[in-house]
């Protein structure tokens, strides 16, 4: 339990691959701040030069602490982020990707919300995105995304947040980069396998686990999320519709069983029949199939029917450890 500011003491994770020329500028901006104890960095590839460079980083910071996969394996982000948080000592966690960075005002709400909120489970900040070429710049926006991430307002309950990120249109988001969690309220971990959207998923099931949640600064960043041509997110296009389709099929699933409100199962069942579309077709065949795979969708899985039909009271606390 948090009794007093001088017991705010954070666990920055920062999992890296393939981001040697940006990583030491994470490493620093984490470091930065008192209140960061411990920078857990998880090489996730087997690269001695960056190996070297981060033992050195260990030998200089008494605070940062290198990790690797057996073997030297590459596991992935969920998987190096998941062993960040086996690790971790302190009593927050916080996470941060290798090729983004702290702000100076990283913690300086979360660090007056812990201490006068003791039964918080996590705090959500807006980021901002710097751009390191045009060409990514209107590729990133053109897929929808935002400046600078963050939620039209603040939400207090964990379930309320659930169902506002996923049925609010134009509610808006956050980035793990603005996540302070409180270690002892994590109950969950990221799912291992999805190659892409661990972090929508993860969030997803974080509000679901949490009660008490709080907005820190939602409209001011207090990271920078760096947008670069190396940036899986906007290169391996295909990754990420196999992961979506994953996601979706899992949320399906994970419905079925839970008690969600009509319009998040209406729209947890729309996600999984867009996920399979071919949206390079004729909007006419696009229409078209998309009814006959509702229809197939509803005759295959009656309760879906009922689900999209029938609305619940209330969205139920679940824990959805995977």
């Amino acid at each position: 339990m948090y009794t007093g500011m001088s017991q705010f003491e954070v666990s920055v994770i920062i999992p890296v691959y393939q981001a040697t020329q940006f990583v030491e500028n994470a490493v620093v901006s984490a470091l930065q701040f008192d209140c960061v104890k411990e920078v857990v960095i998880v090489l996730d590839e087997n690269s001695p030069s960056l190996r070297d460079l981060a033992m050195q980083w260990s030998k200089i910071h008494n605070r940062v602490i290198i990790l690797q996969h057996p073997g030297s394996a590459h596991k992935g982000a969920g998987a190096s982020r998941n062993l960040g948080i086996r690790i971790a000592s302190c009593p927050y966690v916080a996470f941060l990707d290798a090729d983004d960075w702290y702000l100076p005002n990283r913690f300086d709400l979360s660090t007056q919300i812990f201490e006068q909120k003791e039964d918080v489970d996590f705090i959500y900040e807006a980021i901002a995105t710097s751009f390191e070429t045009e060409q990514g710049q209107e590729l990133y926006l053109a897929r929808g995304n935002r400046e600078i991430t963050f939620v039209a307002s603040p939400i207090s309950s964990g379930i309320k947040m659930f169902e506002a990120l996923l049925c609010q249109q134009g509610f808006g988001w956050f980035h793990l980069n603005g996540l302070t969690i409180k270690k002892d309220s994590l109950q969950i971990l990221f799912d291992e396998q999805l190659p892409q959207m661990q972090d929508t998923d993860f969030i997803r099931r974080l509000c679901l686990s949490s009660h008490h949640i709080e907005g820190g600064d939602i409209k001011l960043p207090v990271a920078k999320r760096r947008i670069h041509d190396h940036n899986r997110i906007l290169k391996n296009h295909e990754e990420k519709l196999t992961s979506k389709k994953r996601l979706t099929d899992k949320w399906f699933l994970l419905m079925l069983g839970q008690t969600f409100s009509k319009p998040c199962n209406q729209k947890i069942i729309r996600d999984k029949l867009s996920a399979e579309m071919d949206y390079h077709q004729s909007p006419f065949l696009i229409w078209i199939k998309l009814r006959l795979k509702a229809l197939i969708l509803f005759l295959t899985h009656p309760m879906a029917v009922k689900k999209f039909l029938l609305n619940a009271h209330s969205t139920e606390p679940a824990l959805i450890e995977k």
